[in-house]
């Protein structure tokens, strides 16, 4: 198995404990689902590019994943408090136009969401503003010559146990 980046590493470590369900989309290489597959988390690797997701059903054996093929706008998640949703080196109106269809599919979204946007940051916390997110951490990290934010975010409604405090402090 190929070992995970820094930021891989820090996405994988802000994942919930609870989490049993993990939907890597945008997936890519899969390095990041396929390093949750150790963990017995139910992993779902989901890309746009048929042979990506073809290459991944070859490379890896186990019971506990599935690969979906299709625009991530397009899944159908089990919405659970115990899912956790990555969305890691796309650019910031992919992750909104996923996000907008995801509020859209579900009125009462629970799933909470680890984000990781190329571009666009403040355009993204924006738009979680403006759609009743909750941030739950925000980390800065430098990976190699660059540097990454990651938000770890939840609907208000489903945001338990949070210590941080309201994050329109964030957001400016």
């Amino acid at each position: 198995m190929s070992k995970l980046s820094f930021r891989l590493k820090k996405i994988k470590n802000l994942i919930s404990s609870e989490s049993n369900i993990v939907w890597d989309l945008c997936c890519d290489h899969g390095q990041l689902g396929k390093s949750l597959l150790q963990n017995k988390q139910k992993v779902y690797f989901v890309d746009i590019v048929p042979h990506i997701i073809d290459e991944l059903k070859q490379s890896i054996v186990s019971s506990n994943c599935e690969f979906q093929a299709k625009d991530a706008t397009k899944i159908i998640i089990e919405n659970r408090i115990d899912e956790s949703i990555i969305m890691a080196g796309v650019g910031g109106w992919t992750c909104i136009k996923i996000l907008d269809s995801l509020i859209n599919n579900y009125t009462q979204l629970k799933s909470e969401f680890i984000l990781a946007p190329q571009k666009n940051l403040q355009t993204v916390k924006d738009y979680l503003l403006k759609n009743d997110f909750t941030l739950i951490s925000e980390d800065i990290i430098q990976d190699k010559k660059n540097y990454y934010n990651i938000l770890k975010v939840r609907r208000k409604a489903y945001a338990y146990n949070i210590s941080v405090p309201y994050w329109s402090v964030y957001a400016l």
